[in-house]
């Protein structure tokens, strides 16, 4: 729990610090780095996963409600 809250505390102190101009953050170049890094991890999976990649996309897809109900499960779960 400890290292929860440590991660969620920085996370919260990063956002105050954008938003009072402390951090400048360069949005176009984070989407170009995230673009590339899930270039590279596709590739990865597909290399040694074949397939796999596939059905899971199909199946989140299809169960989207259950991505839902998890994450919302999931939260309420860690504040208790």
């Amino acid at each position: 729990k400890l290292a929860a809250i440590t991660l969620g505390t920085s996370i919260l102190v990063l956002q105050i610090a954008q938003h009072k101009g402390y951090v400048k953050i360069d949005y176009s170049l984070l989407q170009k780095d995230v673009e590339t890094a899930k270039k590279v991890l596709e590739k990865q999976a597909k290399d040694h996963y074949p397939g796999v990649l596939e059905t899971l996309k199909r199946f989140f897809k299809n169960n989207i409600y259950l991505a839902g109900s998890f994450t919302g499960g999931f939260f309420i779960g860690m504040t208790f």
